[in-house]
């Protein structure tokens, strides 16, 4: 396990929070928990959970600063382009 990704878990232990390692591909099995009701959102690195319907993703988490950039499927699913299309 790289030392980063042990730091973050270590974090999220040391806060209390549950979390879920998956030991393959995880994006399907985080859109599932999300799209379920069993977590409140999914924490990843790029946008392959919206593929998979996961109605809120978490990007760029920075712990230290408590940040993060959040992507809700349904504010995507409202956006519209106003350029029109030749």
């Amino acid at each position: 396990m790289g030392r980063r990704r042990k730091a973050r878990l270590d974090e999220l232990k040391k806060r209390n929070i549950e979390f879920v390692v998956a030991p393959y591909e995880a994006d399907p099995q985080l859109a599932f928990l999300v799209r379920e009701g069993h977590c409140a959102a999914a924490v990843s690195e790029d946008s392959d959970l919206v593929p998979y319907g996961c109605p809120c993703a978490l990007f760029k988490l920075d712990a230290k600063q408590a940040r993060a950039e959040m992507l809700a499927l349904d504010d995507l699913k409202a956006a519209r382009d106003d350029k029109e299309v030749a």
